[in-house]
């Protein structure tokens, strides 16, 4: 009435086979949280590199406000430290990296629900890379492809005289970047005990820098605009 039962030999080995698919789960506990802290390692490395190409970005644009020729000759430095190899690696790695792992910790969420400033710093992450198509084809990829000498000479005219409407998109989009990575840094450094100490210099510097180097890009844009017009005029 019971039926033909199996031998005790396989009864036992799929019995071992239940307890050790049981007792060695996919992944643990702990190699989760290693796997995650390895994981906000890297985005927090990548996204570093990235934040300190805005800042050194926004510093040569700085020096517009002291002449023109200053602005070329930082755009100079600018190069060495990241138009070469290494630099274009480290660059061009952080971000592929970054934008990765946003999509990666978007995909790992079972709900939607953040907060507000998560979302926002997940949007502009998201948003800025797309909105910097045009201004790397134009610099970056151009110079690579077609030997363009991606002076500030060629980008403020191009910017200020052919499509201003590119340059008010860039300067709004380099702001967004410098916000990104600021609140970045303000979760990633807010737990450690002397933060609280520099927060104040921190966010003057945060508040000084862009608006110099708005400033920059403007004086560099009158400069650039009043060449064009003497050229232009008869």
């Amino acid at each position: 009435a019971l039926g033909r039962q199996p031998p005790p030999e396989r009864l036992s080995s799929k019995i071992k086979q239940i307890r050790t698919s049981m007792s060695t789960h996919p992944r643990s506990p702990s190699r989760s949280r290693s796997y995650a802290a390895w994981l906000r390692r890297v985005r927090f490395w990548s996204g570093s590199a990235l934040f300190a190409y805005v800042t050194t970005h926004l510093a040569n644009h700085a020096l517009g406000l002291v002449s023109f020729t200053a602005l070329e000759a930082g755009r100079g430095w600018f190069l060495l430290l990241w138009r070469n190899p290494l630099g274009t690696v480290v660059l061009y790695g952080a971000l592929a990296s970054h934008i990765t792992l946003a999509l990666w910790s978007l995909y790992q969420r079972r709900r939607l629900r953040m907060s507000i400033w998560e979302a926002v710093q997940l949007l502009m992450g998201l948003i800025i890379p797309f909105l910097l198509t045009t201004h790397v084809v134009g610099t970056r990829l151009a110079h690579a492809w077609f030997d363009v000498q991606d002076s500030y000479t060629y980008v403020v005219l191009a910017l200020w005289w052919y499509r201003p409407d590119l340059g008010v998109l860039q300067a709004i989009v380099l702001l967004l970047a410098w916000l990104h990575g600021c609140i970045g840094m303000h979760f990633w450094l807010r737990l450690r005990p002397w933060y609280g100490r520099v927060v104040p210099w921190l966010f003057g510097v945060a508040i000084l820098l862009p608006t110099l180097a708005l400033l920059g890009f403007v004086q560099a844009g009158r400069e650039v605009l009043l060449c064009a017009g003497a050229v232009n005029s008869p």
